[in-house]
């Protein structure tokens, strides 16, 4: 079977390299040739993702295929124009709100950012919960 790719995007911030130096390889397997590398704080722009054979997800770069493991960023997924937030180790926020650079947002329980108001309520321990307002429009 050959490679299947998958359109993204980044926005102006790009991603940032978290690892001391990542290897750039041919492609998304780390027996892949190695291309290149990118130091720590590197921001890169790619267009597209990947999977290898063990899950591990893979983005495209011009200069070639880095690992998304040592990566952090905003991610705007094609197809559904819907952004989340990659944090290292090529996990994300997940039904929470999190603090990124200095702004408040809130994400629903797959990992999309979410757009449409929300609310914070307490429980008895003060810990705030997240929950969604779908508000829907009748048309008449």
């Amino acid at each position: 079977m050959g490679l299947v790719t998958y359109p993204i995007g980044t926005g102006q911030g790009g991603l940032r390299v978290t690892a001391s130096s990542l290897r750039v390889r041919a492609l998304p397997s780390t027996d892949s040739p190695q291309t290149g590398s990118l130091a720590k704080g590197s921001v890169i722009y790619p267009d597209a993702k990947a999977f290898d054979d063990r899950g591990v997800r893979w983005y495209r770069t011009p200069e070639g295929w880095v690992s998304g493991a040592y990566l952090t960023g905003w991610i705007l997924k094609g197809g559904n124009g819907r952004w989340w937030y990659l944090l290292e180790g090529d996990t994300w926020y997940s039904g929470t709100i999190a603090v990124i650079d200095g702004a408040v947002y809130a994400f629903d329980d797959s990992g999309y950012m979410i757009t449409d108001p929300v609310e914070l309520t307490p429980d008895g321990s003060g810990a705030l919960h997240l929950k969604y307002l779908l508000y829907i429009e009748q048309m008449f």
